[in-house]
C-alpha cells in the first residue's frame, strides 16, 4: 500500500510540474505578445529574431543599395537637365551668331569691328556654358571632370582658317556612365 501511495504521489508531482513547465511557457509567451503589441517591435534584440536576421541583414542591404541607386539617379538627373539648358544656350549663341553675320554681310560688309567684338563676346559665352559645373564637377569635359574643359588663352592664332583648332580644349572624349540599378548601367 505504501508503494501505490508513493507512485501516484510522484505521477502527481510529475504531472504537476509539467502542468506549471507549461503554464511558465504560456506566459513567457503571452509576455512576449504584449510587449510586441505595445512596442510595436516583434523583439527587443536581434537574438529574438534570430531566424529572421538573415533575411534582414540583406533586406538592409538592399536598401542601402537601392538608395545609392536613386541618390544616382537624382545626381544624373540634375546633371542631364543643366546640360540640356546650357545645349540650348550654345545653339542660341549660334543662332545669334548667324544672323550677325547675314546682317553684316547684307550691310556690304560696312562694321567688320562691331561683328569681331560680337563673336569674341559670343566665343566666351560658348566658353562659360561649356566650363559649366555640377558642384565640383565639370559636365562638358567627357573623363575630366575635375578640369576645365575650355581655356580659351590656349585657342592661338588661326594659321589657316580651314583647319580646325582644338588646343583650347582640355577635355577629352570619354562618356561618363552611372549604374542606376544591378542589371543597368546608364551611358
Amino acid at each position: 500500500r505504501f508503494c501505490d501511495m508513493s507512485m501516484e504521489r510522484l505521477g502527481t508531482f510529475a504531472r504537476n510540474d509539467r502542468s506549471q513547465g507549461y503554464i511558465q511557457k504560456i506566459q513567457s509567451r503571452a509576455f512576449e505578445l504584449q510587449t510586441q503589441i505595445s512596442s510595436g517591435y516583434k523583439a527587443q534584440s536581434y537574438s529574438g529574431i534570430s531566424k529572421d536576421a538573415g533575411r534582414l541583414v540583406l533586406l538592409e542591404a538592399d536598401s542601402a543599395r537601392i538608395s545609392q541607386y536613386e541618390k544616382t539617379i537624382t545626381q544624373v538627373d540634375t546633371r542631364l537637365n543643366t546640360m540640356q539648358v546650357q545645349m540650348g544656350s550654345l545653339l542660341d549663341n549660334a543662332i545669334q551668331f548667324r544672323s550677325t553675320l547675314v546682317n553684316g554681310l547684307n550691310n556690304g560688309n560696312s562694321n567688320f569691328m562691331a561683328i569681331s567684338q560680337q563673336a569674341f563676346q559670343l566665343l566666351e559665352q560658348t566658353s562659360n556654358v561649356l566650363n559649366t559645373t555640377d558642384g565640383d564637377t565639370f559636365l562638358f569635359g567627357g573623363f575630366q571632370t575635375a578640369t576645365k574643359p575650355v581655356d580659351l588663352t590656349k585657342l592661338g592664332g588661326m594659321a589657316d582658317p580651314f583647319i580646325p583648332n582644338d588646343d583650347y580644349y582640355m577635355g577629352d572624349q570619354g562618356q561618363l556612365s552611372a549604374r542606376i540599378d544591378r542589371d543597368y548601367t546608364l551611358r
